[in-house]
């Protein structure tokens, strides 16, 4: 299992809405926040993939999750997942949404955030290895502290690439997920082989070089700045021991 936990403005939304709402002086009018930020289409340009997105990450056997520093979230994205998006109150319902403007939004992170909806899952029975808790962001800076904090992070570009890298994440981690063939000479000649001695680690096999190019023609395709995830992990708790993985990637199959 993984928690995939999106940003919300620029991430989901093509848009910043809470500057917005500030700068029509609406802070106090819920109505005509919705009125105008219905009309910001979301990242990628269609509701139909986000829905397929976090239908396709809950068919995987995965949570998602919800981390914006709107202070207005709490009332507009519910709104915008049934309405724009499609999802329906049931779908709604099983997302954690933790929206609020933080004390200090120029120093703010995202971790803070994160440790808070971690806290909720818990209290549902629900812990992963960090590793497997997959920020989706806009902000530099959110993605770095949590790469630093040794959780995933993808940063989301306007043209929406952060879409596919999501549905490659939620793919990689299920538990059933096969790993392909190589094509392109790998000294493994077929990876299944390479997984007899190591089944807690699900994804193809690469050796450095491999992994560098495949990582340089993913970024140069999907046209954003950043690729896969990049997750050290120093406490031996935290260890996933696995070969060289696939651009960026470190899943393991254990919870």
């Amino acid at each position: 299992m993984a928690i995939l936990i999106f940003d919300f403005d620029h991430t989901i939304i093509n848009g910043y809405s809470y500057k917005l709402i500030v700068e029509k002086k609406l802070e106090e009018q819920p109505n005509s926040q919705w009125e105008l930020i219905q009309k910001i289409p979301p990242v990628g340009g269609s509701a139909d993939k986000w829905r397929e997105l976090f239908q396709g990450i809950w068919a995987d056997g995965h949570q998602i999750a919800i981390a914006s520093f709107n202070p207005f979230g709490d009332h507009i994205i519910p709104l915008y997942l049934k309405n724009i998006i499609g999802l329906n109150d049931v779908e709604i319902s099983n997302i954690i949404i933790k929206s609020a403007l933080p004390a200090n939004p120029q120093e703010a992170d995202k971790n803070e955030y994160i440790s808070e909806i971690l806290t909720q899952y818990q209290e549902k029975g629900i812990r992963v290895h960090r590793s497997r808790v997959i920020l989706i962001d806009d902000s530099e800076n959110n993605v770095l502290a949590a790469r630093a904090q040794r959780y995933s992070a993808i940063h989301a570009s306007q043209d929406g690439g952060h879409l596919t890298l999501a549905k490659m994440c939620s793919e990689k981690s299920r538990k059933d997920y096969k790993p392909k063939t190589l094509g392109w000479g790998s000294r493994f000649s077929n990876v299944g082989n390479a997984f007899s001695t190591t089944a807690y680690y699900f994804g193809p096999v690469f050796y450095e070089e491999e992994r560098q190019e495949q990582e340089k023609e993913k970024m140069q395709e999907l046209g954003i700045g950043s690729f896969g995830l990049n997750i050290p992990s120093d406490d031996e708790e935290d260890q996933v021991k696995v070969p060289v993985s696939t651009p960026g990637f470190n899943f393991s199959s254990s919870q």
